[in-house]
């Protein structure tokens, strides 16, 4: 797996044998960072200089994409220490070690008063987490009025999402469905997508 674009163009990310996360595909990675390059989303927030939130970071993948076009910070969270661990000797292997932080916790039980303006959630397929964690970032106020939240879920997965986010993007990719998601100050009703 490489990263796609900028600094660290073709660098190849280490990735775990006989692991239980599922990489995004390249051609994923590269629809979602087109999407937030486009002019609607770029108005809205731009990577670069960008806080990152990278929830069940499995590989890292979305961090060092983000990093290698001019991201400020990323903190990546994962419950499997091993992929932290191979996640910080590549950030070390290409020098941003400085730029990343790693947090060994379930991601629904990660929590600081920290603000982000991406936050990538990825979690595994069919298990209903990611509402779970829409909600737990909602409730732990991690979320600044223009964040920008991107969820990958499996194409025959439903989400509930309350009307205080606007779905910006949703679009299917193979097996996956990217929604792109911003916070809104609304009544909540759930709406089905």
């Amino acid at each position: 797996m490489r990263i796609i674009s900028g600094i660290h163009k073709n660098r190849i990310i280490p990735t775990q044998k006989n692991s239980n996360y599922r990489p995004s595909l390249a051609k994923t990675r590269e629809a979602i960072f087109s999407m937030l390059s486009s002019t609607d989303l770029k108005d809205i927030n731009q990577i670069e200089g960008a806080t990152i939130l990278d929830l069940y970071a499995g590989s890292g993948a979305f961090s060092f994409e983000a990093l290698s076009r001019g991201a400020k910070f990323s903190t990546l969270v994962d419950i499997n220490m091993v992929y932290l661990n191979n996640i910080s000797l590549f950030a070390k292997k290409i020098g941003e070690e400085s730029k990343i932080r790693i947090v060994n916790v379930d991601a629904l039980k990660f929590s600081e008063s920290t603000k982000f303006d991406f936050i990538f959630v990825d979690p595994p397929y069919n298990y209903a987490l990611a509402l779970k964690t829409l909600k737990h970032l909602d409730k732990k106020e991690m979320l600044k009025n223009n964040s920008l939240i991107i969820v990958e879920i499996a194409i025959n997965e439903n989400l509930l999402v309350d009307e205080k986010f606007s779905v910006i993007v949703n679009k299917t990719y193979n097996k996956s469905r990217v929604l792109i998601l911003k916070k809104k100050d609304n009544e909540k009703t759930k709406k089905k997508i």
